[in-house]
């Protein structure tokens, strides 16, 4: 509908000269007074607005409260069957943020919900040792220690050379987060973030 508004938008603005139009919005024309005399002969009705239009003879029907409007059989018959999406429900606070924070006491589930939210996507958890990063995996889990992401042993400063061409998963769960240094935390947060990566 918009491109057939498009279409009479053009057509009807090159009845008039750059100087005669004076706005042209989505639908409608702005034109100055003395050039409205191009518009004799075009069968139009006053409308309320103190606008013109043309009348095409058209009606407009309103729903009934008492009627079930239900799909043809022909709109199910061309359905596509489209496959379901693997991204997290958007209306969970974990989805619509770049950079999300968890909060709560031991074992109360905060990585294996964020886990289990974005299962599908193949996430990477960041763990604090690597006998966490082995349970883990043995749970079907991508994980290892933040410090063999980065190659980084943690005695010398680090620097974004360091990665390389290393793949960067699209969502990074970095469990225990609070363990790390700020200056450190925040060197990585910003290189992860550049790349579009989600880090829960």
């Amino acid at each position: 509908m918009l491109a057939y508004a498009h279409i009479n938008l053009l057509s009807m603005l090159s009845r008039f000269t750059p100087d005669e139009a004076v706005r042209v919005a989505i639908d409608i024309i702005y034109v100055r007074k003395s050039a409205l005399k191009k518009l004799q002969g075009v069968e139009a009705f006053e409308g309320g607005g103190g606008f013109t239009c043309p009348d095409k003879g058209e009606k407009l029907y309103m729903p009934m409260e008492h009627a079930a409007y239900l799909a043809e059989f022909d709109y199910f018959k061309y359905e596509k069957d489209l496959t379901p999406s693997t991204a997290p429900r958007h209306d969970g606070p974990l989805s619509r943020h770049r950079l999300s924070y968890q909060n709560g006491g031991g074992g109360s589930g905060k990585t294996m919900r964020a886990i289990e939210l974005f299962r599908q996507r193949n996430p990477l958890v960041f763990t604090l040792t690597h006998r966490l990063a082995k349970e883990m995996r043995t749970r079907g889990v991508q994980a290892q220690t933040y410090h063999s992401f980065f190659r980084w042993s943690g005695q010398t400063e680090w620097t974004p050379e360091r990665m390389g061409q290393k793949f960067i998963p699209r969502v990074i769960i970095w469990d225990e987060v609070c363990t790390v240094l700020r200056p450190t935390l925040e060197a990585f947060l910003d290189w992860l973030e550049g790349r579009g990566v989600q880090v829960i």
